[in-house]
């Protein structure tokens, strides 16, 4: 399903909208509402738009009571099949003001970012903002697991091509209709980012946007979903999509470079099979086991088989377009006042 193109493009209202996503959000969305502004920063007025995604826990309650609490606060419920796209999707439908953070669920929301990405974008320096990001592992049982660390370090402001989802958005970026491509469950951030930076400036900061609450990709309570739902077949859909742009390609390429040597392992195999060569498929096993011996040393051998070797085997079928399904979905505003 496709949503008509919004028809408030252009804004005039001096707004920060902010537009929280998320699905299956519990038990990290309260501590992302909690830390959101009450109702302005500096002089902007503030406006909340919550999105619930297809879940089938609390999520959506949560979002109703947070709006009963204030004034300034919108729900929408997604229904059917749907992604993340669909869910940036329709806070760029609705968003009022010419400011927009957007964020994910699961992010508790720095106001140090907040305060500088309006100085970077009123002082015409950038036209979207990221930064750094703070990450807090959780276990099984949703207890805080090691410390808090940062998945993404910044030393400096430089501009940049790709980002992740939490992104600040200027009236330029709000202004040139770029919308998250819904046919990538993932990798819409970076597709989004990218096709943005090629008009736009995109500037990303030595600030923390927050901290991101989660549970590790391939710890037991994920790694089933890593493999019922193919987590990096959209990558293959990705590549097909910007295979004829070069620099996008070779951008991504060394962002997936984990997946590029797993690659690499399956040619060495086909090689060393169709030729009869042992020393191809020597090497081949000289260098699978010192990688391992590598993974070993970090702790992270229950990382090996899955970015290594399933990882290509997933991104391989959605270059070959297979298994994705098209979202068909429904949006409903929630009134919850």
């Amino acid at each position: 399903m496709s949503n008509p193109s919004p028809d408030n493009r252009y804004r005039k209202n001096d707004v920060l909208t902010i537009g929280i996503i998320s699905k299956n959000g519990i038990p990290f969305l309260q501590q992302c509402l909690s830390s959101l502004p009450a109702d302005k920063v500096g002089e902007k007025p503030i406006e909340v738009i919550l999105v619930d995604c297809c879940s089938t826990d609390e999520t959506l309650n949560t979002m109703i009571k947070f709006s009963k609490q204030r004034s300034n606060v919108r729900v929408f419920k997604i229904e059917g099949i749907a992604n993340a796209a669909v869910a940036r999707n329709v806070v760029l439908d609705h968003t009022s003001g010419n400011f927009l953070i957007l964020l994910d669920g699961d992010t508790i929301l720095s106001r140090e970012f907040i305060d500088n990405g309006i100085q970077e974008i009123e002082s015409s320096s950038a036209d979207a903002v990221t930064g750094a990001l703070q990450e807090q592992w959780y276990d099984t049982d949703n207890n805080p697991q090691g410390h808090l660390f940062y998945r993404i370090t910044v030393e400096k402001s430089s501009y940049v091509r790709t980002s992740g989802g939490n992104i600040f958005l200027g009236p330029k970026a709000l202004d040139s209709g770029i919308r998250f491509d819904e046919l990538l469950r993932r990798g819409q951030d970076r597709d989004f980012t990218l096709r943005l930076s090629e008009h736009l400036k995109i500037l990303q900061i030595p600030k923390s946007m927050g901290i991101h609450l989660t549970h590790h990709y391939y710890s037991p309570k994920r790694i089933k979903e890593f493999y019922r739902h193919s987590y990096q077949r959209p990558l293959g859909l990705f590549l097909r999509k910007h295979g004829t742009h070069l620099d996008r390609l070779w951008l991504t390429l060394k962002l997936e470079i984990g997946i590029v040597i797993g690659f690499s392992y399956y040619f060495l195999l086909l090689a060393g099979l169709l030729l009869e060569n042992s020393l191809i498929l020597g090497s081949l096993f000289v260098l699978m086991t010192v990688d391992y011996s590598r993974f070993f040393i970090q702790r992270r051998t229950n990382e090996f088989i899955p970015i290594r070797l399933v990882s290509p085997i997933m991104v391989t079928q959605g270059l070959l377009g297979i298994g994705e399904i098209p979202p068909v979905y429904s949006i409903k505003e929630i009134n919850g006042q």
